[in-house]
């Protein structure tokens, strides 16, 4: 399923280079790699940390009580990167759409979040990792509606069911917010405590927070995730 973009509208487009994971954790482990280090971030640079920023007691009490050794340490250093890249991105798009949109007619904060989300995962299960493959971003304001389409690299169709899980964000639409936040901090807790990684919570908040949302794969190009949202009037 893909969507035309309406005509004769403001349009931009970002083209975004992802953070080298090999200089980041160099950085932060504060040298190069060690041999035994460069396997590990090479065999291990997929596997998601079991661990999420979160002011939240819930996710800082379970990260005490696990030893941290190397492996997930270059995980939380990789992901912590990956999270700080995707927040400036996500943040100078939406400065521009501000400027598009007057600064009035939308959730900023919350259209920041979901675009965080979208090229956080685009550039993480997409490109994995690869600073050399891009995430682009295009998005159009006609004056009543922003959409947007993030488009990685991927040679391969993601092999979540992405729609569904967007899907089920839509059906909580109506769910208060609390109950909602409620919902994704017990996911999260459930399967960080069954040693699962965490995953799904942008995707629900996509589905919740647009009026259309969906992802597809396109052959050639990538995966592809669109999202559109009315002006408030």
């Amino acid at each position: 399923m893909e969507n035309t973009l309406t005509e004769k509208v403001t349009r931009r487009s970002f083209n975004l280079i992802g953070p080298d994971k090999t200089q980041f954790v160099e950085k932060e482990l504060g040298g190069p790699l060690d041999a035994e280090l460069e396997e590990i971030l090479d065999k291990k640079i997929l596997r998601e940390p079991i661990y999420r920023s979160s002011s939240s007691n819930i996710y800082k009490n379970i990260a005490r009580s696990i030893k941290i050794n190397m492996a997930d340490k270059l995980d939380l250093a990789l992901d912590g990167a990956l999270s700080q890249w995707a927040h400036d991105c996500a943040n100078n798009i939406v400065e521009e759409i501000k400027k598009d949109t007057g600064n009035k007619g939308f959730n900023y904060y919350s259209l920041h979040f979901m675009i965080y989300e979208v090229i956080k995962n685009a550039q993480k299960h997409g490109n994995e990792l690869d600073s050399s493959k891009i995430v682009t971003v295009n998005y159009e304001y006609d004056g009543k509606k922003f959409a947007a389409e993030v488009i990685d690299q991927a040679a391969f169709p993601c092999k979540k069911n992405v729609n569904r899980l967007i899907e089920k964000g839509t059906e909580s639409k109506n769910m208060p917010l609390k109950e909602f936040n409620d919902l994704l901090m017990s996911m999260d807790k459930k399967r960080i405590e069954l040693g699962k990684p965490t995953g799904g919570v942008g995707l629900y908040t996509l589905g919740r927070g647009m009026d259309k949302a969906y992802h597809y794969h396109k052959k050639g190009v990538g995966n592809v995730t669109y999202m559109e949202k009315q002006r408030k009037t």
